[in-house]
């Protein structure tokens, strides 16, 4: 058996009952909800800030964001507690986290301790109320973490164990880095993160791992070279913000599907560390091109469009 089994019979009762009693067209709402969590999303939320709207925001939730799903990514793969469906036949699971493989694929679904939605909700919209520091957005950032913590668990992926010890993550990653921020340097700040993402390839398995580390060590290239290079502005153009936006994220996705040209399914589906870095590397060098290098294009301003 892969994994761990450890769980309080609360928690269970708690799932059951949840399954079993909720309204369906709330359970299915959440869903739709937990989608708020997920990587693709975060990274959506992180360019609209860094690319158009507000790059120093966007570095802030960039940096908590990946650091703390790369510390929780370490955590579960020290402690390898298994999915509740997994060895509750009474719960069932609503929303696979990987639909393209078995949903009893240990591996592939991953570990449940702690809860990676859980900690991104909180690390990015905590982030953007720490930013703004005004009540709407702290009620905002509540209710979102809230609701997407409570569907992890309603939907079978996670434990409550799961998604509490996921928010003190997303909050702790928060008020770290808002300190680090006034304290350290960029080179120390920077240093800590490449530190921690090194200790978890002598051990860590998950795909989630490595995907955050190829992020945020290529993103440390992209500070580099806007600071020296580029220094880009943002814009308060909806029109231009979009077409970066656009333009941006669909280079990020290009380069991504064309690094697996080359390789067979089977490898890059693979877990051996030869397949786990290559992740990194093609996740790490999407981000560089898509973030770090696509600023190039916006002092041309080709459109020529105000800002």
């Amino acid at each position: 058996m892969i994994g761990n089994t450890f769980q309080f019979a609360w928690e269970v009762s708690l799932i059951e009952w949840c399954q079993n009693s909720l309204p369906s067209f709330f359970v299915n709402g959440l869903k739709y909800v937990s989608y708020l969590g997920d990587a693709v999303i975060s990274v959506a939320i992180v360019c609209i800030f860094y690319l158009w709207y507000d790059k120093k925001l966007g570095r802030k939730i960039l940096f908590s964001t990946i650091t703390s799903m790369m510390f929780a990514t370490e955590i579960k793969n020290i402690f390898k507690r298994r999915r509740p469906y997994f060895d509750n036949e009474n719960i069932e699971c609503l929303k696979v986290v990987d639909k393209d493989f078995d949903m009893f694929d240990v591996k592939k679904q991953g570990f449940s301790f702690p809860s990676l939605h859980s900690s991104n909700t909180v690390s990015i919209f905590g982030n953007i109320y720490n930013y703004y520091c005004k009540k709407p957005l702290l009620i905002l950032a509540i209710a979102i973490s809230l609701i997407v913590g409570i569907s992890r668990f309603v939907l079978g992926c996670h434990y409550p164990t799961d998604v509490l010890v996921g928010w003190a993550i997303g909050i702790t990653f928060v008020l770290l880095f808002s300190q680090a921020e006034k304290k350290l340097s960029d080179k120390q700040i920077y240093i800590c993160f490449i530190v921690l993402g090194l200790i978890g390839c002598f051990y860590c398995e998950s795909a989630d791992f490595f995907q955050s580390f190829g992020i945020g060590l290529n993103f440390i290239l992209c500070e580099i070279i806007d600071k020296k290079y580029i220094n880009f502005k943002n814009t308060r153009n909806p029109v231009k913000g979009i077409l970066r936006l656009v333009f941006g994220l669909g280079v990020f996705v290009l380069v991504l599907e064309s690094l697996k040209l080359p390789f067979s399914k089977e490898f890059l589906e693979g877990d051996s560390i030869v397949s786990n870095l290559y992740l990194a590397f093609r996740y790490g060098l999407s981000t560089l091109v898509g973030v770090g290098l696509t600023p190039f294009v916006y002092k041309y301003n080709i459109f020529k469009l105000k800002d």
